[in-house]
């Protein structure tokens, strides 16, 4: 009798029991997914986040390493810059056509009797300020101009200046040459220099 009466007793608190598991086990079930999920959720964002960071800086510190190396590469190869820069310039200015032509004219021990150029038209850029600040940036093309030279002189001396325009440092062609007879032989060389001439853009210094 006394068994029963203490089952009966015991009985009520091991249900209570369950029901604070039951229901502490919900609590807890809504603090994961209201709660931890988010931050959780943020948490992997913000490692997302970093990764692409660390992407980029990684492509970053890549390019700048490959430039250093290329400005090494370019410290090493002064020699072939300037004779690059010598053979097509970038500009086509006739008075420094002019002087190259004239300098190998007098070292061939010619004569120059006239000369005259024309030049392809790539455009006014002297006033092209975006030009003027940055170069070496603008998108160029590859231009000539032509320059039309009447030399006197020997023949040996002749064949010498032709020698000299074809190992000029200066990149150049011999279109044509002309020979008459009037008071001395007269050689006329017709020649076409070519340089790096930026695009032109009207609206450049508006």
């Amino acid at each position: 009798m006394d068994l029963n009466i203490q089952s009966k007793l015991v009985s009520p608190r091991k249900g209570n029991s369950l029901f604070e598991v039951g229901v502490l086990i919900v609590v807890i079930l809504l603090v994961l997914y209201f709660i931890v999920r988010p931050k959780h959720q943020q948490a992997n964002a913000k490692v997302t986040e970093l990764a692409n960071a660390q992407k980029q800086y990684n492509a970053v510190e890549t390019d700048r390493k490959t430039l250093e190396s290329l400005v090494d590469q370019l410290k090493d190869k002064q020699d072939e810059i300037e004779v690059l820069d010598q053979a097509i310039p970038l500009n086509g200015r006739i008075t420094a056509l002019d002087l190259v032509i004239d300098n190998m004219v007098s070292n061939s021990g010619m004569k120059l009797a006239s000369i005259t150029n024309s030049e392809t038209e790539s455009g006014v850029v002297a006033g092209d300020k975006k030009l003027l600040n940055d170069p070496y940036g603008a998108d160029r093309t590859l231009q000539s101009s032509v320059v039309n030279i009447t030399v006197t002189g020997p023949v040996e001396q002749f064949n010498q200046l032709l020698k000299l325009i074809e190992n000029s440092p200066r990149l150049m062609d011999i279109d044509s040459v002309t020979i008459s007879q009037e008071q001395e032989v007269l050689y006329k060389i017709r020649l076409k220099a070519y340089y790096y001439a930026p695009k032109y853009s009207k609206t450049a210094d508006q």
